[in-house]
């Protein structure tokens, strides 16, 4: 008697731990949709929190200027601010939050801070670019994203990130757009956009 209950405690152990693999196997397949990391995420420590930072390539499939006749797009003069509208389903972080489109935008440079001329100019001639290669459908931009502030790690190892908005910025930093990732650099050797 004590031996069969030995075995049916011995199965019911073994089905558990069957039932325990394919349960684990179907969550770490879940959690390996939500973010597609083929571009290597830079992290920047910042004083009070983590940056994140992707090299990503705008191209005309993946990248629009407007959103049909709801959402145009078009480059503030006076501080350099635009938006570009990527396909989602393309961008290698999941946003689960967001039905088809990512808003890329690129913030608004302080008029009144330190080459705040220099800055805009920089910021349009990129969006220049932008508007050419799509309007051609042809070549592509490599840029630089900050995922912060709408981002959240889901796991450590291997580092897995997840947008929490559809918002998502161009870097930025010390009043003008960082077109390069890592360690920021002093403010007269950032490259400029061409």
């Amino acid at each position: 008697m004590r031996l069969i209950k030995q075995n049916a405690l011995r199965k019911l152990l073994l089905h558990c731990c069957v039932l325990i693999v394919a349960a684990s196997e179907i969550a770490c397949s879940a959690e390996s949709m939500l973010a597609t990391n083929t571009s290597p995420i830079v992290i920047s420590k910042g004083k009070y929190s983590d940056y994140y930072h992707i090299s990503y390539t705008l191209t005309p499939d993946n990248t629009r200027l407007s959103l049909g006749d709801t959402r145009k797009n078009t480059f503030e003069t006076e501080n350099g601010q635009f938006e570009v509208y990527l396909d989602k389903n393309q961008f290698p972080i999941a946003a689960p939050m967001c039905q088809h489109t990512l808003i890329l935008r690129m913030p608004g440079t302080n008029p009144f801070g330190h080459q705040a001329q220099q800055s805009i100019s920089e910021k349009k001639k990129l969006f220049e670019r932008i508007q050419s290669m799509i309007s051609t459908h042809s070549g592509s931009i490599e840029v630089v994203i900050e995922l912060n502030p709408y981002v959240e790690k889901i796991r450590n190892n291997p580092l897995t990130l997840q947008l929490t908005q559809c918002n998502i910025f161009f870097r930025q930093a010390q009043n003008r757009y960082v077109d390069y990732l890592g360690r920021l650099k002093n403010i007269s050797s950032l490259k400029n956009t061409q």
